[in-house]
């Protein structure tokens, strides 16, 4: 697994490569949909293989988190 971010105020596209991420639920109710969302794209993964490429958790936004098949460019 890889983590990927945008800078907080940067306006810029490219994303930055994060050592650690912490994902901050107001109540079970938010996780568990999280954990929804995560298994849903882990369904739609296995289900399209190659050709899933990412889903967005909140629609879009700049501060959404997406959920993306890493590519493996070393084969």
């Amino acid at each position: 697994m890889k983590l990927y971010g945008y800078a907080n105020g940067d306006d810029s596209e490219a994303l930055l490569e994060l050592e650690s991420v912490s994902i901050c639920f107001q109540g079970p109710e938010a996780a568990r949909k999280f954990a929804d969302f995560a298994n849903a794209c882990a369904n739609e993964m296995k289900a399209m293989g190659d050709n899933y490429d990412h889903v967005h958790f909140a629609g879009g936004e700049r501060s959404d988190i997406t959920i993306e098949r890493l590519l493996d460019f070393t084969k």
